[in-house]
């Protein structure tokens, strides 16, 4: 979640919209911050934009990941869940108080965009519907001006694995660490941590295993699979999630030398639902949407 500060004096910014969301939590959105970025999973401008918080600290933002395609004017992009297509617009509609950030990722709909670096100006218009474990919001007449904007700076390091969490963990997960190494079952493993200490508390952890002697390609995700796994963790939590169906799809692999040194860079695409059973033999699940990844060593 990106919240700039507010708009300096030589910037102004304009974007509302409808909104209809099945909870009749809101019915109309405001921008009154922003930030822009060039964003590396995947290699697009991320324009978030973030309204008022209102007295319970609750407010509503837009993400934007838009295509690096220069400037261009009155453009229409398909707005797309596809976040491996350079092509398209993905787009997310989050709903954030104190303690929760609740992400509607766009399924369908489009952007008519004028993007204007040498004045500053990014100008749309946009619609679009999006969900959330079954749950929909419908996004209306969407019209966005900003003109005069700074590219922000970001203060910490690129995620290299990225995804969309649902069911009993409802998040963007962005990683601040990684590494990529041997385990102990002779698999390549890319483990990944994405966490925050304030102001909302978690810790969650994905680990991706394959077998050291795939090629790259796509494979299922399976409970009974030997070739490849993977595993969610949620350390605020009681559960190790482990991965029971979905894909994988490898599109680089590292070297691995006699000595199981590891060099080179471990990336691919995902999307797997993982299951977990507490003691009493009730069922959990976590859900892992427009997985990317790509870990270098």
């Amino acid at each position: 979640m990106n919240t700039s500060g507010k708009i300096s004096a030589n910037t102004s910014l304009k974007c509302t919209a409808t909104i209809k969301d099945e909870e009749d939590e809101y019915d109309a959105f405001d921008g009154v911050h922003y930030s822009l970025f060039m964003n590396d999973l995947p290699l697009k401008w991320l324009l978030n934009i973030r309204t008022e918080k209102n007295e319970n600290q609750d407010f509503q933002e837009f993400s934007f990941f838009i295509p690096n395609d220069g400037d261009v004017t009155d453009k229409t992009y398909a707005i797309t869940s596809d976040f491996t297509t350079t092509s398209g617009v993905n787009a997310l509609w989050s709903k954030s108080g104190p303690f929760s950030q609740i992400n509607y990722t766009a399924t369908e709909g489009s952007l008519k965009l004028t993007f204007d670096k040498s004045t500053k100006t990014i100008k749309a218009t946009f619609n679009f519907k999006g969900q959330n474990r079954g749950k929909t919001v419908t996004v209306s007449e969407g019209v966005l001006e900003l003109v005069g904007f700074t590219e922000s700076r970001r203060n910490y390091a690129a995620p290299t694995v990225v995804c969309d969490l649902s069911r009993d963990i409802n998040a963007r997960y962005e990683s601040n660490e990684d590494n990529l190494y041997i385990s102990s079952n002779n698999q390549i493993a890319g483990w990944s941590r994405a966490f925050s200490t304030r102001p909302d508390v978690y810790d969650y952890r994905i680990a991706i295993l394959i077998s050291r002697d795939l090629p790259t390609g796509t494979y299922a995700i399976s409970e009974d699979s030997k070739e490849v796994s993977v595993i969610f963790y949620n350390m605020s939590g009681s559960y190790i999630y482990h991965g029971e169906e979905g894909q994988l799809t490898i599109r680089s692999l590292p070297n691995v030398d006699s000595n199981n040194n590891i060099t080179g860079t471990f990336a691919g695409t995902f999307n797997f639902v993982a299951g977990a059973t507490d003691p009493s033999g009730g069922r959990h699940f976590t859900e892992a949407r427009n997985g990317v990844f790509s870990i270098t060593r």
